[in-house]
């Protein structure tokens, strides 16, 4: 705890602007010295008009759901910071809330981002700049996961600086901005619909972002990523190999890019992705399992697929896929009471899941066979 001189902020909510501060965002206040006062105001009103009679307060922060757009940039804008004044545009915070059924869950959300725009504004109005530190509340966020990651505070380093600066009585002489440029507002959109799996128009909005900068390569990787859940393979494939270029070492986009690849009929590239995958993180099961479905179904080398299945559910004790294909290649070699041990276990591990269906024919086909042979014994 700081014991200096208090220091005052009045917060102007838009007449009817439902928010109230939560605990957290008042413990952090009250530790940096400040005192909060709220107020309703008409934002539509002259805010240079609005006076406190004969307070005068530190800070004063005009918080209002309507949107800013800088002509400058003609680009949307979270905050605008001038001197003691924060004006806080919380409009674009809301998006990207579409489903009714999360309306009260995607409201808290919403008003956790406006504490934390908060606190940011109150940063940069008292000389601090953007941190490394990706939890604190000072660090950049274009997109809003980066928002919703953050923890409603400062780190050591940001908070002694504040520390100093308040004492000092520090007063902003550059008019300061929080940007939603249109690459992260197109991001930002693109990424609610990739959420709830509208992939058409989630493809649409990264592609904007993408070609507004061309350096994006998360954009980049969920349009990818869009193609490849939409099941438009090509497309797939040709967005992985842009971001693959880019950022060679994630072992998961390989994993797609061969996935795709497989579909789309190229087996000898989708095996040199599976193995890529398999170097670049050896603890993948489904990469394993898919290599052996490979070796199994398309190229018929029952051996390599057997040991790759055997990789799979060392690694994965409860892989219905890779019990499952191990039973098929077991049979296929002719090993029968192998193959009714793997499905067994199939079926032990997924009792209700639609590909163990596979395995428990095989089983009832073995039963079968058994059965009949044991009757002709007993006849001859």
């Amino acid at each position: 705890m700081f014991f200096w001189n208090k220091k005052k902020i009045c917060v102007y909510l838009d007449d009817g602007f439902p928010v109230k501060f939560s605990k957290q965002n008042l413990k952090v206040l009250k530790k940096l010295g400040f005192s909060l006062y709220i107020k309703k105001c008409d934002f539509s009103k002259d805010l240079d008009s609005k006076n406190n009679g004969s307070k005068k307060f530190e800070r004063k922060i005009y918080i209002t759901e309507q949107k800013y757009k800088d002509n400058s940039n003609s680009t949307d804008i979270f905050a605008l910071i001038q001197g003691d004044e924060i004006y806080l545009f919380c409009k674009i915070l809301s998006m990207p809330f579409y489903k009714e059924k999360h309306k009260k869950t995607n409201y808290l959300l919403y008003v956790r981002r406006i504490h934390l725009l908060l606190l940011q504004s109150i940063g940069f109005s008292y000389g601090l700049n953007y941190c490394n530190d990706q939890i604190c509340v000072m660090s950049y966020a274009g997109r809003f996961y980066e928002w919703d990651e953050k923890m409603p505070g400062f780190c050591e380093s940001c908070n002694e600086k504040l520390k100093t600066n308040i004492q000092n009585n520090y007063r902003l002489t550059d008019e300061t901005k929080i940007y939603s440029n249109e690459r992260d507002f197109n991001f930002n959109i693109g990424y609610s619909f990739y959420r709830e799996k509208n992939y058409c128009e989630a493809i649409k909005c990264f592609e904007k972002a993408r070609l507004i900068d061309n350096n994006d390569i998360i954009s980049q990787l969920y349009l990818a990523h869009s193609y490849y859940y939409s099941k438009q393979y090509s497309e797939a494939i040709k967005e992985y190999e842009i971001f693959i270029e880019k950022e060679p070492y994630y072992y998961v986009e390989h994993f797609h890019l061969a996935y795709a690849y497989e579909k789309a009929g190229n087996i000898e590239h989708a095996i040199r992705e599976y193995k890529k995958s398999i170097e670049l993180f050896p603890g993948s099961s489904k990469a394993h399992n898919n290599l052996g479905a490979i070796y199994l179904f398309k190229m018929n080398l029952l051996e390599d697929a057997i040991n790759e299945f055997q990789i799979a559910v060392k690694l994965a004790s409860k892989d219905k896929y890779a019990y499952t294909n191990l039973g098929i290649a077991y049979e296929k070699l002719g090993d029968m009471n192998s193959a009714v041990k793997y499905w067994r276990t199939a079926v032990r591990v997924a009792p209700d899941c639609k590909w163990t269906e596979k395995a428990r024919e095989g089983i009832k086909k073995f039963e079968t066979i058994y059965n009949n042979k044991t009757i002709n014994s007993i006849i001859y």
